[in-house]
């Protein structure tokens, strides 16, 4: 296996700061470039470098000797995204459409950006990559303006590979209560009762943290040629749930005697996921099984170094503005 030297923009986030695990594990090197809004903790190991920087100031210089850019970099979710929405345009849109074009400039080989399947919005029928998108938020928008420009920077040289994310859960350094399974795991667990978003009937795709970074793991030289300028789903066929089912799989695992505690107005973002093109064309992966990952989950958030403050993006960004108004600007 060719050893490569990545890049993550935003690789202390949920995912990245998981994911540089997997990475150097099998023997890359890895740079991470982050804002440390969330001030994780990402423990110093042979091959791993760490830049503290906004990826609104990224620099060709940035790119050195990189051969892989991942782009994590985002203000994560819905509700985060509409507290700002011109500043969620700016670092989810225009700031990873530059990423990718100074990228280019340095002659990195490949490309690969973490999109959301939340562009797809409400669909009634299954949705596949040449379904129409329908976003419905600020976030979703954004994410669609980013794949835009990132596809049009591909060239023969310059390989772009799209990730449209399944709503993703499981335990990770930078631990989030946010995410649906996670969250139902933690309301359970501190409350005895299980949060859920009415009505509940309202559909998901689902995956697990570890099957997202197997997925960017198995993205080598070869496949960004053979698969350059494509959008993938990434996800799990078997994970595409209603959030009734969710709870009934949160509530077995934590005890099979929590009840459901709803909250907020009906959700009209429902769809349903096809994920057979990745699955026929990446490298097979090794599939988790989700009542394993709600018991890692369970135990993140007994660990004594967990954070709820920190763990729910939107209430940590409203702490940063509190604190400094022009910490987000």
């Amino acid at each position: 296996m060719k050893t490569l030297n990545y890049l993550l923009t935003g690789g202390a986030g949920y995912v990245g700061s998981e994911l540089v695990k997997f990475l150097l594990n099998n023997g890359h090197s890895v740079k991470i470039l982050d804002t440390f809004y969330f001030e994780t903790n990402i423990p110093k190991k042979e091959n791993l470098e760490i830049v503290t920087k906004d990826v609104r100031n990224i620099e060709i210089s940035d790119f050195e000797d990189i051969d892989v850019v991942i782009d994590l970099a985002s203000i994560s979710n819905d509700p985060s995204g509409e507290l700002n929405p011109y500043l969620t345009y700016k670092i989810n849109g225009e700031a990873r459409g530059n990423t990718a074009a100074k990228a280019r400039k340095a002659g990195v080989k490949g490309y690969i950006l973490a999109s959301s399947c939340s562009v797809y919005g409400f669909n009634k029928n299954v949705v596949d990559e040449s379904s129409s998108t329908n976003p419905l938020t600020t976030y979703a928008y954004a994410n669609l303006l980013a794949e835009k420009l990132v596809q049009s920077l591909s060239d023969s040289k310059f390989s772009v590979i799209l990730f449209r994310q399944a709503t993703l859960f499981g335990a990770s350094q930078r631990m989030r209560t946010d995410l649906v399974v996670n969250g139902m795991t933690y309301s359970g667990l501190k409350t005895g009762k299980i949060n859920i978003l009415r009505n509940g009937e309202q559909k998901r795709p689902i995956l697990s943290l570890n099957e997202l970074n197997n997925r960017f793991l198995s993205i080598n030289e070869g496949e960004f040629k053979k698969h350059n300028n494509q959008i993938f789903n990434i996800g799990n066929n078997n994970l595409n749930l209603e959030i009734n089912s969710i709870y009934e799989t949160v509530n077995k695992v934590l005890g099979d005697n929590l009840e459901k505690n709803w909250y907020g107005e009906p959700d009209h973002r429902s769809y349903v996921v096809n994920f057979d093109k990745a699955e026929e064309l990446l490298p097979k992966i090794e599939k988790t099984n989700i009542e394993n990952e709600i018991l890692n989950i369970k135990d993140k958030f007994n660990d004594d170094s967990f954070e709820y403050e920190k763990s729910n993006t939107l209430e940590w960004y409203k702490i940063l503005l509190s604190s400094n108004p022009e910490a987000l600007n």
